[in-house]
């Protein structure tokens, strides 16, 4: 079912996150009192079958993932994906610690999940904002293992073709890079229903 989504819509998907995480870098920037920037390439949509396969390219076979519920004019799952190593060194980073990890104690992972409620938050307020459609998201939650764990299709939805857009992500921090991705995954119906409300967003700017 990727074929509901056309190139055009997800460079306009793209360019609303763009939006969103140039709003987040300025709040995490503010965190650790030194610039933070984010950049985000293509997004790509991609049947849910194929997402894991995708993601594990991108990351070591152990990824830590902040996941997040989102409802309203249409309803998913979304994820903020990090290898163990890169969610290590951001936490690091947020909290001014110097200490090598081997796990995250509470309070890193508190810090992830603060950092993927941010940035997630500000991706669904770009999308509200100009396709002006109320999205509301749930708790941020923190699972660990494999990209195919993480992703969990029964944690996702009962729908038979689900849709995975798919976006990498780098954190330019002071100390370095930090590299992630941002997963959403819609069932049939919602996709369809976003690519509806992208066509509406292209005949008003017309």
């Amino acid at each position: 079912m990727s074929e509901l989504l056309s190139r055009d819509q997800l460079d306009t998907l793209a360019e609303l996150f763009n939006i969103g995480v140039g709003k987040a870098a300025s709040v995490l920037s503010e965190m650790v009192d030194e610039e933070v920037s984010l950049s985000v390439p293509l997004l790509e949509c991609s049947q849910f079958e194929n997402a894991a396969k995708t993601l594990q390219e991108c990351t070591a076979e152990r990824v830590e993932a902040v996941e997040q519920d989102f409802t309203g004019k249409f309803s998913g799952m979304s994820f903020l994906v990090f290898s163990e190593q890169s969610s290590f060194l951001l936490v690091q980073r947020l909290l001014g610690s110097e200490i090598p990890l081997d796990e995250l104690t509470e309070m890193e992972q508190d810090a992830l999940k603060e950092v993927a409620n941010i940035i997630l938050n500000a991706c669904f307020g770009s999308i509200s904002d100009m396709l002006g459609v109320t999205l509301e998201s749930g708790i941020p939650k923190l699972v660990s293992g494999t990209c195919e764990q993480v992703l969990d299709l029964a944690r996702v939805s009962s729908d038979d073709d689900p849709v995975a857009l798919i976006m990498q992500v780098t954190f330019a921090l002071p100390a370095g890079q930090v590299s992630g991705s941002i997963t959403y995954v819609l069932t049939a119906d919602s996709a369809r229903i976003l690519s509806d409300e992208l066509e509406n967003f292209f005949k008003q700017m017309v």
